[in-house]
């Protein structure tokens, strides 16, 4: 074989290599040996969009202040069982309050409705989710007024049709009751109630307070019927919302009779009387306030177009996602056998903080470090709060505080600040003597990742280390020993 053909296949390998081969570049630091000081928090976005994905990771997708999709250098904690929650009225979706859904009118249109006393106004139960509100003011004991929606008819398979609401409710006199009454064309009725006293375990009861976020669903047909007919409950062709014996405040965003099917607001792991977890479907829910989910790709198909509101994401935020160049790391053999027994010293930087946007709310924020090597490991750990993008050697010492006495016992969490601010950038800076061990695993860490730093030579050194490997490699597949005319062999 000559060098031309040699080195055609060795320029046809390099380009196989170059393209299915390429090394990710690892951002951030991550091992078992060095440190990881996480911000840990609850991420409330503004709203997401089901079409952004459904994935724990699409969780975190938010619009940034210019309108882009964006994410931050963080992941869903995967420990929490239900890390994803959400108030079921602050769900932005048509089909919700689509009734009548063949025709132009709407239920949620409270030009729609006729009153007897009662007061009906458009209202929203979060920003663009449509709801009517149905008040009153003056009703006493054995008084009753009501609001009255007609402009649809059900004229088949109404015991299997669903009864769907999604209420918050605002005010409830203590002596009140809201029945809504689904009547048919003979006066027969399917009444759910709303009831300070009632049984909340009632298949019949759609909210026993104040609060928001009551989602009731059932079958028409499960239901006791009120004969005021002729008891066969046929051709539904109104909905009533009486109020009696006391004044309230309610706005329904779901509202549905036509659906032979339930909605699935997602599954959520829940604990047995065994004391084993175990996952289950949320349809209804019966307890005022949001609720809290294994995933968004566990609700039901019905929910792919929506938009939910204040949606809250259990995060985590990692030295294992910072971008790269948010990480500095020095190494150093101990040639002069300044510490007996250790092989060398690493000084580790690590900057991180928390996203800035107009659509993102952060609570229950506090940045932790469980300390992963023995306590005289560490030689130093300092934090500087507030430093922006500051290069990491323009960082003045005093703008660090030493925290190395809290790191006393390996395994242990250490809480190193609860009092973070969004847009606020901090470092946390690490001196550790490593044995030879731990040296060699953090420095092939930070070689990996392509972090800066004394010994790691940056992202450059290491993609030209990987490649001249390959090329050595394939170069001695092919039996070329050096680059010129000599063939090298064979």
């Amino acid at each position: 074989m000559n060098f031309s053909t040699r080195f055609t296949q060795l320029t046809v390998a390099l380009l196989l290599l170059s393209v299915l081969a390429t090394p990710a570049m690892a951002a951030g630091f991550n091992t078992s040996e060095g440190p990881n000081p996480t911000y840990s928090y609850d991420l409330e976005k503004a709203t997401h969009n089901m079409s952004w994905g459904t994935s724990n990771a699409d969780a975190l997708v938010y619009e940034n202040n210019d309108g882009n999709q964006d994410r931050p250098d963080a992941k869903v904690n995967e420990s929490a069982r239900n890390p994803i929650t959400f108030t079921a009225t602050d769900i932005e979706l048509a089909d919700l309050g689509g009734l009548p859904h063949a025709e132009s009118t709407s239920a949620l249109d409270a030009s729609e409705w006729t009153t007897s006393g009662a007061s009906v106004s458009d209202a929203e139960t979060a920003p663009g989710v449509d709801a009517v509100r149905v008040s009153t003011s003056g009703v006493s004991s054995g008084t009753e007024d009501t609001a009255t929606f007609s402009n649809f008819s059900v004229t088949s398979d109404e015991e299997k049709r669903f009864l769907q609401l999604g209420l918050d409710v605002d005010e409830l006199d203590s002596g009140a009751t809201v029945e809504v009454r689904v009547i048919d064309e003979g006066g027969d009725k399917k009444i759910a109630t709303i009831n300070n006293s009632a049984d909340p375990t009632n298949a019949e009861v759609v909210a026993d307070g104040t609060g928001e976020g009551w989602f009731f669903q059932h079958r028409l047909g499960d239901m006791n019927t009120i004969a005021d007919g002729d008891g066969n409950f046929d051709n539904i062709e109104s909905i009533e919302v009486a109020v009696i014996d006391g004044d309230v405040d309610v706005s329904i965003s779901t509202l549905n009779v036509e659906k032979l099917s339930q909605y699935q607001l997602g599954e959520t792991m829940v604990e047995n009387s065994d004391g084993e977890w175990e996952s289950e479907t949320i349809t209804e829910v019966t307890s005022a306030g949001p609720i809290s989910i294994t995933s968004l790709g566990s609700m039901g198909a019905a929910f792919d177009s929506a938009i939910i509101h204040e949606l809250t994401v259990d995060t985590l935020q990692t030295a294992a996602q910072v971008p790269s160049e948010d990480v500095s790391t020095d190494f150093s053999e101990d040639t002069n056998n300044t510490y007996p027994g250790y092989h060398g010293t690493a000084t580790i930087e690590i900057r991180n903080g928390l996203v800035d946007a107009y659509d993102l709310s952060y609570s229950n924020v506090k940045l932790v470090d469980t300390q992963s090597l023995g306590t005289d490991r560490y030689l130093a750990v300092e934090y500087a709060e507030d430093v922006g993008d500051t290069n990491f050697s323009d960082i003045s010492d005093s703008a660090y505080s030493s925290i190395t006495t809290s790191y006393t016992t390996q395994g242990e969490e250490v809480e190193v600040d609860s009092t973070i601010q969004p847009g606020d950038e901090s470092v946390m800076k690490y001196e550790l003597r490593l044995n030879q061990d731990e040296f060699a695993a953090l420095q092939q860490t930070a070689s990996s990742g392509g972090f800066m730093g004394s010994e790691s030579g940056g992202p450059l050194s290491s993609i030209i280390n990987w490649f001249a490997a390959g090329v050595t490699a394939i170069a001695g597949a092919l039996g070329i020993s050096r680059w010129s005319g000599s063939s090298g062999g064979a």
